[in-house]
């Protein structure tokens, strides 16, 4: 089983929560930028990859756009067709694996945020980019949020450790694999009555060159690159890499 077939539970939305990223006014000021980044205007149809518990989407959605969120984890999905009804959110949330994705010319603009792209090899995750190439009208843009490749180089902190509000401790130990420019973690959770769980992450890491190269290849052109969701300009010690394109116009 790879890594990410059971990686995003419980668990995972806990610690998600712990540190900020559920945060409502956090969530709208990612909207904005989304918003201004991809150029959106009321009415189009936008595909969150990777949607997760559908904090984006759902906002989106509030705002005027047709949403479609695609997610892999049955239970980010659960979570987020809750969200969408409580809020009284129109999002079709759809289980699917990005590779295989096939919507064809169906969207205005895509996004994958928070490092959802970099999960497979090298091929796949090409594989990725194409997909949403083919998904995108002509003249759609795409957003892809990374981590800093040269922030996590300069000062990856090898582990670290969170005390969650349940009293469960999160212990998390990284390393580098510099022949495939993957970041490994190794994670194991101490529960309250001493059970423990462990699990494992690997994501490939892209410099902007790679990544713009291979955006490129799929038929899509480089827009802008930002450092974080403020449109600050990128650099060595950006919290993000933050890559907009746009789709060709012709063939």
């Amino acid at each position: 089983m790879d890594w990410w077939e059971d990686y995003f539970d419980e668990v995972y939305l806990k610690v998600y929560r712990h540190i900020g990223l559920e945060d409502e006014e956090r969530i709208k000021r990612e909207v904005d930028f989304i918003e201004r980044a991809l150029n959106l205007k009321e009415g189009m149809d936008v595909l969150d990859v990777g949607c997760g518990q559908g904090r984006h989407a759902v906002e989106l959605s509030l705002r005027g756009y047709r949403v479609v969120g695609l997610d892999y984890s049955d239970y980010l999905l659960s979570v987020a067709v809750e969200r969408g009804r409580e809020r009284g959110a129109d999002v079709r949330f759809v289980k699917g694996d990005m590779r295989f994705m096939d919507f064809d010319g169906q969207f205005d603009a895509a996004f994958l945020l928070f490092t959802t792209f970099g999960y497979f090899d090298d091929d796949e995750n090409f594989r990725v980019l194409k997909n949403i190439s083919r998904a995108l009208r002509r003249g759609g843009r795409l957003l892809i949020d990374l981590s800093n490749p040269f922030r996590i180089l300069d000062n990856m902190e090898r582990r670290s450790w969170l005390i969650l509000k349940d009293g469960s401790v999160y212990l998390e130990e990284l390393r580098l694999n510099p022949e495939s420019m993957r970041v490994e973690a190794e994670v194991l959770i101490l529960k309250k009555g001493g059970e423990s769980v462990r699990r494992r992450r690997s994501v490939r890491i892209y410099t902007p060159a790679e990544l713009l190269f291979l955006m490129e290849l799929a038929g899509i052109r480089k827009v802008a690159l930002y450092g974080d969701y403020d449109f600050s300009p990128f650099g060595r010690q950006s919290r993000r890499l933050i890559v907009v394109g746009g789709k060709d116009e012709v063939e």
